[in-house]
């Protein structure tokens, strides 16, 4: 605004007459940018001050912090409100805080949301045209079709015995390594690619007997990208009427080739070791568990006995709970929808807003999570809260790692059984330890993922 004002004081100083239009068209300008940021103040709807140019995504925008934050003090800022109104740039957009809506919207009224919001170049990216989480309409009907039958439950049995294998391998990967300072997303990377590989190619990745090997060279490479591939995934989720235009691909050239190589020739999503490291008591009684139940079974680990571990999978739930690895879900409005605001007028008719087709919708899949209201002392690690008698009831949904309704994540069993399967092998063999150089978490504002700016450092020592 200093920049404008100085402009126009000089143009009105030289030339007068050329500078009434154009203070006549910077006052219209202006008008209509503050007239737009009054949309939900017009239909009644809480939302947080925005500021001009940048709507409510201005610390986002210039990744001091992640949306995640964000939706965060959104979230707690109006603690008694179903949903919240804010402004994408200058859009207006819609964050839900009700668990009741979140459920109509990913569940009963899918049709009127079907889409996530995330821009995508079939031209540029047609690899991650067969992305179900991308694509939209009859390519991600097409897309889940063709890809639900590898994730039943009866094809991740069929698949244990080459993840046990992996595991093994793992776990003596982990013993030339006993007590030396890990970082833990690379552990994680290096078991998910080498078990990806093995289950999907029958071969080896090589990622635990070969520093660079190709598999892990080019796993890295997935989620590297150019300067203009960074702009314009930021773009693609915050302004994709200027991502259209930009004609860079989101995967790297050779990234692309290789995997279309590789599929012609022939996800661990979270590791919950950082939390069990910091929690000696539940990883003591995991141990115990996990020992039970394999001498139960005469000393021999299979699909059926991991399944019947009931503190394994509590375990895993709250790791997933206070990490999941989407903080925030974005949806848009692809009909029109009635929302209603949770209480009636003086004449008992029930409020309700209008969205229109286009609106996006964010989910804040990590603010519910810890949500005192449904997770009680959400800041402590606690497996027990997903217990048959601890376990929240309510009708709506308040534990959403992998979504819910139809756009669920389809990868979720076999992420939950490779998870389950590295700890097992882990806890028999080691105890897990805070590395003496972890830092306490920070959410990286860079990353579009929930995951750590300064990693998590952790080391192993033998039973």
């Amino acid at each position: 605004m200093l920049v404008t004002s100085l402009f126009l004081a000089g143009l009105f100083y030289h030339n007068p007459l050329a500078a009434v239009p154009v203070f006549g068209i910077v006052c219209l300008v202006y008008w209509l940018m503050t007239h737009n940021y009054k949309f939900w103040e017009i239909d009644g709807v809480p939302f947080p001050k925005p500021s001009m140019f940048t709507g409510n995504l201005g610390p986002t925008l210039t990744l001091k912090k992640h949306i995640c934050e964000l939706a965060s003090e959104w979230y707690n800022a109006y603690p008694e409100k179903p949903f919240v109104g804010y402004f994408k740039i200058f859009t207006p957009a819609i964050m839900v805080r009700d668990p009741v809506l979140v459920k109509n919207i990913l569940t009963r009224d899918f049709d009127c949301f079907a889409n996530n919001d995330f821009l995508l170049d079939i031209g540029q990216d047609p690899l991650l045209s067969h992305d179900p989480f991308l694509v939209t309409g009859e390519r991600w009907k097409r897309a889940r079709s063709l890809l639900t039958p590898s994730f039943t439950g009866a094809k991740i049995k069929q698949l244990f015995p080459v993840m046990e294998s992996v595991a093994d391998a793992f776990e003596a990967f982990i013993g030339r390594h006993v007590l030396q300072e890990l970082e833990a997303k690379e552990l994680a990377a290096r078991f998910t690619t080498q078990n990806v590989v093995a289950c999907t190619f029958s071969i080896d990745g090589d990622c635990f007997t070969e520093q660079e090997s190709e598999f892990r060279r080019m796993g890295r490479r997935v989620f590297e990208t150019s300067h203009l591939a960074t702009i314009k995934t930021m773009m693609a989720v915050f302004l994709p009427d200027i991502a259209k235009w930009i004609p860079v691909p989101f995967l790297l050239k050779d990234v692309d080739q290789w995997i279309r190589s590789l599929v012609a020739n022939l996800i661990i999503k979270r590791s919950a070791t950082e939390p069990l490291a910091k929690n000696p008591v539940i990883q003591q009684r995991l141990y115990d568990e996990i020992r039970k139940q394999i001498d139960a079974n005469h000393g021999k680990l299979d699909f059926d006995v991991m399944q019947n571990m009931e503190y394994l999978d509590w375990v895993m739930l709250e790791t997933l709970r206070m990490h999941p690895p989407a903080a925030t879900m974005h949806k848009i409005s692809t009909k029109k929808y009635i929302m209603r605001k949770g209480f009636r007028d003086e004449t008992g008719h029930e409020m309700s807003i209008y969205v229109r087709e286009g609106t996006p919708v964010l989910i804040p899949v990590l603010s519910i999570h810890m949500d005192p209201k449904y997770h009680p002392e959400p800041q402590q690690f606690d497996p027990q809260r997903f217990s048959t008698e601890r376990k929240v009831n309510h009708p709506g949904t308040v534990f959403l790692p992998f979504g819910d309704g139809p756009r669920m994540c389809l990868g979720m069993r076999f992420a939950q059984a490779q998870v389950k399967l590295a700890l097992v092998k882990l806890m028999l063999s080691f105890r897990v330890l805070v590395a003496p150089s972890d830092k306490p978490f920070v959410v990286d504002p860079r990353s579009f993922v929930y995951q750590s700016k300064h990693g998590l450092r952790i080391m192993f020592d033998k039973r």
